[in-house]
């Protein structure tokens, strides 16, 4: 296993033992809208036809992109177990919305653990998700914030003309567009911070006008940067990237270079695996049948307290094997009472 796919390995890792808990402290970089509105499966304005918590059903009111207006749908808003620990759609309620069939991971600056939220592992089928912190905005004076789409304009009818225009882009153009804003971030927070260093590298990097240009440069930052920075850079340019950076890398790949080969298929192999990944169903899973030590194991976990992060498993596991313990266990669990940004989430820059 080469460097980066064990950097990629032990990130997603720890991003899918994380999520569970209580993030106490994280830091997530929201995703530009561009990200939002380019990688989303529907973009546009619905209205709450069916009240509900996390899940609810809503019509199309106006479609920006993907289904059309008048389209009803049901949609999941990803509980924040410090915050909005379950987020209520009101009938009437009117949202601007990117959407996906499969959100994508929370841009996470920094990570760690804390608390946990039974509601997080509350799975209700939906046509559709939002991604964690991001991706909608009250068009009825609610508290739902713009900022949230890494933009401060609140028109809507300006903000629908940035969106149209930029999805009539060339996708070349818009993948350049992407690894612009998410390398200079990364290149800030695990390169170089200062101001000079950084307003160098955006100049640089604006400055190229072909996306194959651009990946090229990229390349040759992360060839001279540290080998932490450099996964960041690599794991950046995996997940901003699309099919036409694979295409400008398959081509480099064939042409003589003054780039790291090993650097060059270490990024062509994790954008190409992302790929591979969005266009396929996630497994299901098949629970096996507990042993009845399994099964005591089970009870003395979720009677524990505080909870820690082995109680998902417990909770899966007598869910289906003994239901009246679970749910006595979720109806004695109790919430620290605490909300972000002292024990939750920070939104980075």
């Amino acid at each position: 296993m080469n460097g980066f796919t064990q950097f990629a390995a032990v990130l997603l890792a720890t991003l899918w033992v994380g999520l569970p808990t209580q993030a106490n402290c994280s830091m997530i970089r929201a995703h530009r809208w561009e990200r939002l509105v380019d990688d989303a499966d529907f973009v546009g304005i619905i209205e709450c036809i069916d009240a509900g918590g996390i899940v609810a059903r809503y019509r199309v009111e106006d479609s920006w992109k993907g289904m059309p207006s008048g389209t009803e749908f049901l949609l999941r808003i990803t509980p924040d177990p410090q915050g909005d620990q379950f987020p209520i759609s009101l009938f009437g309620e009117r949202l601007l919305v990117t959407a996906f069939k499969r959100a994508p991971l929370a841009n996470f600056v920094s990570f760690s653990s804390g608390s946990w939220c039974p509601l997080w592992r509350r799975q209700i089928t939906a046509d559709f998700e939002l991604p964690l912190f991001q991706g909608r905005a009250s068009l009825d004076g609610g508290n739902f914030r713009w900022d949230l789409f890494r933009t401060d304009l609140k028109a809507v009818s300006i903000f629908k003309t940035w969106v149209l225009d930029f999805l009539r882009l060339p996708e070349g153009q818009r993948e350049r567009r992407h690894l612009l804003d998410e390398v200079i971030s990364i290149y800030q927070d695990y390169v170089d911070p200062s101001k000079q260093s950084v307003e160098a590298v955006r100049t640089k990097l604006e400055s190229l006008r072909t996306l194959q240009e651009v990946v090229k440069e990229i390349l040759r930052l992360a060839g001279a940067a540290s080998d932490k920075a450099k996964s960041r850079i690599i794991l950046t340019l995996s997940q901003a990237g699309g099919r036409m950076t694979l295409g400008v890398l398959h081509q480099m790949k064939a042409e003589a270079h003054q780039l790291d080969p090993k650097l060059v298929a270490a990024i062509e192999k994790a954008l190409s695996d992302k790929l591979t990944l969005e266009k396929k169903p996630l497994p299901e899973e098949v629970p096996q049948t507990p042993s009845p030590d399994e099964l005591k194991a089970a009870r003395e976990i979720v009677a524990k307290v505080p909870w820690d992060y082995q109680v998902p498993a417990a909770l899966r596991t007598l869910v289906i094997h003994e239901p009246k313990t679970a749910v006595e266990a979720l109806l004695a669990w109790q919430s620290s009472d605490k909300r972000n940004p002292d024990n939750g989430y920070a939104l980075g820059s």
